[in-house]
């Protein structure tokens, strides 16, 4: 994500992708709903956003007979992003 990357209403942009296999089966980019007053909260909104939507691939993966037991794997540039989403 980016921090106020919008010059009009200083929100940032994140963006993700789900792999499954050896392709892509969910991306998005879009604006975060929230001003975010740092970088670090701006990915840390990403990843709440990217855990969300592991949550629902979870179950759709586990509706069609493909349930998934080891755990998903969020990928962060930012350690304290990281270190802030260990902590809660």
């Amino acid at each position: 994500s980016d921090n106020a990357g919008s010059i009009d209403d200083r929100k940032s942009t994140s963006g993700y992708t789900f792999h499954f296999g050896t392709g892509v089966v969910s991306w998005a980019s879009k604006k975060q709903p929230i001003v975010t007053l740092s970088l670090v909260e701006a990915e840390y909104v990403a990843a709440i956003g990217a855990a969300c939507q592991a949550v629902w691939m979870r179950r759709v993966l586990t509706d069609l007979q493909q349930k998934q037991e080891e755990a998903t794997q969020i990928f962060c540039d930012k350690n304290s992003a990281i270190a802030l989403s260990k902590n809660h």
